[in-house]
């Protein structure tokens, strides 16, 4: 499964149990254990799965308060406000797709790259 995705079995694994953890999957292990949604895939959005991965860690990095002098206070605090704007839009936008969504489109453009590159 792994390479289907281009990753490592270690990054999926950390990734399945972070969604896992999440309550997003359910996981059976043994011989004919996996992993399945928790939920129907139109009632999970991209940003319960973006913030299960995620965690805690802002998507933009945030600048320390604790800047001295006369110009990196202001500069932290202008381009704080516009990260977390920034944040905020990204947020949204996950929020408003679903990964029944997102299956959909994914499938989609795969058959058509498969088709392109001759792939049955």
């Amino acid at each position: 499964m792994a390479a289907i995705y281009g990753t490592s079995p270690v990054v999926l694994r950390r990734v399945l149990s972070q969604l896992r953890r999440a309550g997003l999957i359910e996981t059976q292990r043994g011989k004919s254990g996996g992993s399945q949604l928790a939920r129907a895939p139109g009632d999970i959005t991209l940003r319960e799965v973006y913030e299960a991965v995620r965690g805690e860690q802002p998507v933009l990095p945030m600048y320390s308060q604790n800047c001295t002098g006369l110009v990196a206070p202001v500069l932290g605090e202008y381009l704080g406000k516009l990260f977390h704007e920034a944040e905020e839009a990204l947020l949204e936008k996950l929020d408003a797709v679903t990964v029944a969504e997102m299956d959909q489109v994914v499938r989609q453009r795969i058959m058509t790259h498969a088709s392109s590159k001759g792939i049955c």
